[in-house]
């Protein structure tokens, strides 16, 4: 046996446990999983939690993926081709309605106006309605509330009378996110 036999033998894939390993396919921005990992704008992010909504028959999914104190959510729904979207919170006190802080125009239960302004900008009212979000095995029952301005969104949240959660965001297409993995075993 010569040298280059002798190399060849040890740098060729004999070992019969690498060969039974599935090889890591291609995963799909609608396929992730709690511990996967993902690159968006040149950062590395990893969802913590996934939920599932049902918009009156409408069913998502959502994603929170963190990034050390960062936090997005990635929407999607599959109605009439993929649709995306990626958020991030916002305060409520910073959403105005007529000039005055929003949370002083629904403190006793009332509902967002028809126009809100964040950061500026004018968002009207697109759609609204009665939804629930599902983690685990916890399901609770919300009022959502979609603005938008252009291609920009604002969303609200009320959970029972008083709990708000608020967000601003846009569409996303899958290319904008890069190397989808699952974390490695530790």
């Amino acid at each position: 046996m010569g040298i280059f036999d002798s190399l060849k033998d040890a740098f060729s894939d004999s070992d019969d446990d690498d060969a039974s390993e599935e090889p890591i396919t291609d995963i799909t921005l609608d396929q992730l999983r709690e511990g996967y990992l993902l690159d968006y704008e040149m950062r590395t992010w990893e969802v913590v939690t996934h939920a599932t909504y049902d918009y009156e028959g409408w069913p998502a999914d959502e994603w929170t993926l963190e990034n050390g104190d960062d936090t997005l959510f990635l929407e999607y729904e599959d109605d009439d081709g993929d649709i995306f979207s990626l958020s991030r919170p916002v305060d409520l006190a910073d959403v105005e309605s007529d000039g005055e802080p929003l949370r002083a125009r629904v403190r006793d239960g009332s509902d967002p106006p028809s126009s809100v302004t964040w950061e500026g900008t004018t968002y009207d009212l697109e759609e609204e309605g009665p939804a629930t979000r599902t983690v685990d095995d916890r399901t609770q029952e919300l009022y959502y509330w979609v603005y938008t301005a252009g291609d920009d969104f604002l969303a609200l949240e009320r959970y029972g009378t008083s709990d708000w959660n608020s967000y601003a965001g846009r569409e996303v297409e899958p290319y904008e996110f890069d190397n989808i993995l699952p974390r490695g075993e530790e």
